[in-house]
C-alpha cells in the first residue's frame, strides 16, 4: 500500500508569531467598521452579494482573524508546527501504473 512519509518538521513561531499577519491596523478597522458592515448589508438589499454573506462576514471571516489575533497576543495560540512529507515510492509506483493504463484510480494515502 502506497502512503505518505515524514520528511522534517519546524515551528514557524520561532522566528515570526503566528497571528502576525493579523496585527494590522487597517484590517481590524475594515473588520470592525460599522460603516463597512452597513454596506455589506446595502449590497445584500441590492442582490450584489448573497443572502448569507454579511453573516458569513461576521462570523467566519472577521470573527476567526479577530479571535486568532487576540488569542496569539494573550499567548493562548503559539505553536505553529510546518511538517514536511512525501510520496513513499509505492505510492509514486502506484500513481505511475493507474496513468499508464489510463485508469481513473489514485492511491489514497
Amino acid at each position: 500500500p502506497g502512503g505518505m512519509e515524514w520528511v522534517s518538521q519546524m515551528d514557524a513561531s520561532l522566528t515570526t508569531p503566528r497571528y502576525y499577519e493579523f496585527d494590522n491596523k487597517a484590517l481590524h478597522f475594515a473588520l470592525s467598521n460599522p460603516l463597512a458592515k452597513a454596506a455589506l448589508r446595502g449590497l445584500k438589499s441590492l442582490r450584489v452579494v448573497p443572502k448569507g454573506f454579511a453573516t458569513f462576514m461576521d462570523v467566519i471571516v472577521a470573527g476567526n482573524i479577530m479571535n486568532i489575533y487576540r488569542a496569539g497576543a494573550l499567548g493562548i495560540l503559539s505553536g505553529s508546527p510546518i511538517l514536511v512529507f512525501r510520496k513513499t515510492a509505492s505510492t509514486t509506483t502506484a500513481l505511475t501504473a493507474s496513468h499508464a493504463l489510463g485508469t481513473k484510480h489514485v492511491t489514497r494515502c
